[in-house]
């Protein structure tokens, strides 16, 4: 086993794991998940395990079907997954037998809330393969798609568009090799267990609005490096602002995200950069990356937390905005090309609060850039910048002595080497602390998590640690 960010990587993606779906590919380590194990409500954690089960519900679709045919038994299964959209109602699920089916099927039924339509492959290994383009459309609610690999007919087409559907759920699918997954006036949509990979673009909300969305034990990386590009997957070896090539991007009028044990990482561009408020981001990860690792331009209430970035451009990237109030707690930003955190006025001047409690900031080139707009509080963080600057930015320069005399604007603060496991070291990279670093049981219990990025509850000594992982 390897470790990816310092998690043991034995935790597979739905059964079948990242590269289970025996998908080759430019990188090598596509196989390997930096995912944590967690317990999560219903809500986030539907139970399929049953819906192709023999019943009255229950519709099957393969290769060797013909739509004529009642689709009642695998001996009676329908040809074409078009034909079963257009038959299934509400409370039934369609269950696809291995194999790969070319057709652009479109849904555009209602399910209900006591009812919802399935299309779930039988192979939880994603042996069930859709070459094609398939649209939920705006009439299109309480739709489930799981265990699917989807693949667009081009590079330069969709494998998967949700225009204007509402309450789907996208369970252990895989976005391989297309343009994009593409959504766009979504509202309540659960994305879990999932790969998007080797796409030109990972997950595409335009123009949106994109709301309600919980994305959990996602992986999403290698976007830009579709198959046969000539481009090898792989950590970043040059850094960029922005680009067309994220692991997901989205736009204004994105509201209400949570984003949970996901991992975005060795992205063209930016890891994951949503223009939206009230976002929380918890037990993630995202490096490797040429852009920004997290960015979130918008505002409103937006908290990370237990979260790691490192070998991006920037690690955390922000945006002043009006009622701005960013929340970053028990995190790691390490080894980046820029900063460990910026904030940034794209859109001008604007008062803006964060607070920050019990992270480090070690190994980056640049100390963390916020200007004096910026109302910074909080308490325990480290700072261990490249440069003798570890926060700048208008009137502000704060150096490693100005740390260790207490000049920072939150309390408890450290300028001192954390000691990583194994720091800077490309995907194999380990950001737990060594025995005796001083980032162990130093940090302030006032609002931290009760576990970890790994699930390990905290405080596991004396004390909280400091960063996204308990010694």
């Amino acid at each position: 086993m390897r470790f990816y960010g310092g998690l043991v990587l034995a935790f597979t993606l739905a059964l079948a794991g990242c590269g289970g779906s025996g998908t080759s590919g430019d990188d090598d380590d596509s196989s390997d998940s930096g995912i944590p194990i967690g317990n999560d409500p219903p809500e986030l954690n539907p139970d399929i395990s049953h819906l192709c089960d023999p019943g009255p519900n229950t519709r099957f679709i393969a290769t060797t079907g013909n739509d004529s045919a009642d689709g009642l038994s695998p001996n009676t299964a329908w040809k074409t997954v078009t034909a079963a959209l257009s038959k299934l109602e509400a409370g039934q699920a369609g269950c696809i037998a291995a194999g790969t089916y070319r057709e652009d099927p479109k849904m555009s039924k209602a399910g209900s809330n006591n009812g919802w339509i399935s299309l779930v492959g039988l192979d939880p290994a994603r042996g069930a393969k859709l070459v094609g383009e398939l649209q939920l459309l705006s009439t299109a609610s309480f739709v489930r798609v799981a265990n699917l690999q989807l693949q667009s007919s081009s590079r330069t087409a969709e494998a998967l568009t949700i225009l204007g559907a509402k309450d789907v759920q996208l369970i252990n699918i895989e976005v391989v090799n297309s343009n994009k997954m593409w959504w766009n006036r979504v509202d309540r949509l659960l994305l879990r267990d999932s790969w998007i990979h080797h796409n030109v673009i990972g997950i595409d909300c335009t123009p949106g609005p994109c709301t309600n969305i919980a994305i959990v034990g996602t992986m999403v990386e290698c976007s830009g490096y579709t198959m046969g590009s000539g481009r090898a997957c792989g950590p970043a070896t040059e850094f960029t602002f922005g680009g067309p090539n994220d692991g997901l991007g989205a736009e204004m009028d994105t509201t209400n995200w949570q984003v949970i044990r996901s991992v975005f990482r060795n992205n063209l561009t930016d890891g994951f950069d949503i223009k939206g408020s009230n976002i929380i981001v918890k037990d993630s990860l995202a490096y490797g990356n040429s852009g920004g690792g997290f960015k979130i331009w918008g505002g409103g209430m937006t908290r990370l937390e237990n979260s790691l970035a490192f070998h991006n451009n920037n690690g955390f990237e922000l945006q002043e905005a009006v009622s701005a109030m960013y929340q970053m707690v028990n995190c790691t930003s390490a080894d980046n090309h820029l900063a460990g955190l910026a904030v940034y006025q794209d859109n001008g001047n604007q008062r803006t609060t964060l607070l920050l409690r019990n992270n480090i900031f070690a190994g980056n080139t640049d100390g963390n850039t916020y200007d004096d707009d910026v109302v910074v509080t909080g308490a325990g963080n480290l700072y261990f910048a490249k440069e003798d600057r570890q926060i700048k930015g208008g009137n502000t320069e704060i150096t490693r002595a100005d740390v260790a005399a207490g000049l920072t604007p939150d309390t408890m603060a450290l300028a001192v080497d954390p000691k990583f496991v194994k720091p800077d070291s490309g995907n194999s990279s380990d950001y737990h602390l060594m025995a005796g670093s001083p980032a162990i049981d130093s940090g302030s219990a006032d609002g931290a998590p009760m576990h970890d990025l790994d699930q390990k509850a905290r405080p596991s000594g004396a004390g909280v640690d400091r960063g996204a992982y308990e010694q």
